[in-house]
């Protein structure tokens, strides 16, 4: 992730296409794929941030369409929920980059870091696959999908078995077929429960 913090005391979870990667450090028990709660010492927890305002930021030499739909995405979310992104140059909460994944099925990740002696979120690193965009034309509405759906495990989203849902873990389904671009209902009230 590149930021310098010590491990040892931190949960670090990569949220793939499909289920969690998890990682974690001894004294942290495993979590199911996809279950938006942890062990933290004693504590069973729900994955959140302290406050519902993050910072995000993303490689400006990234195509004007890429950039654009990271920051739709954000302000879809900032429109219809509680939570709130604003975009920063440099030093923010949230980072997007390149996955560098080279199997085009893989359209994008999330890893989030957990502190925990506070049990909450400290920071995410969300990815665009490349390999994806590039393995089909993709228009910045698709890309703003994937953003969408990234930024939700960047506010600790697991993914959800509705197929209405932006979280729904089908990818073509999502931003090919149905091409979501905005939350969905569901999705609004699962952050506003949230935050």
């Amino acid at each position: 992730m590149g930021s310098g913090r010590s491990a040892d005391r931190r949960l670090v979870i990569a949220v793939g296409l499909a289920a969690y990667l998890l990682v974690f450090p001894s004294m942290v028990s495993p979590v199911a794929a996809d279950n938006n709660y942890f062990h933290c010492g004693d504590l069973f927890v729900h994955h959140r941030w302290n406050s519902a305002t993050q910072t995000y930021q993303r490689p400006s030499s990234w195509s004007v369409t890429t950039r654009g739909a990271i920051d739709n995405a954000a302000a879809n979310i900032n429109s219809r929920t509680q939570f709130t992104w604003s975009r920063l140059d440099g030093g923010a909460t949230v980072a997007w980059a390149a996955l560098g994944n080279p199997d085009p099925s893989v359209a994008g990740q999330a890893t989030l870091t957990f502190d925990q002696s506070t049990c909450r979120l400290v920071a995410a690193d969300l990815y665009f696959n490349f390999a994806h965009f590039d393995a089909a034309a993709h228009s910045q509405d698709r890309k703003q999908c994937t953003a969408i759906h990234e930024f939700g495990h960047g506010m600790a989203l697991a993914h959800a078995a509705s197929d209405t849902s932006i979280m729904y873990a089908d990818h073509s389904f999502r931003c090919h077929n149905q091409l979501y671009k905005v939350l969905q209902p569901e999705d609004e009230a699962d952050l506003n429960g949230l935050y």
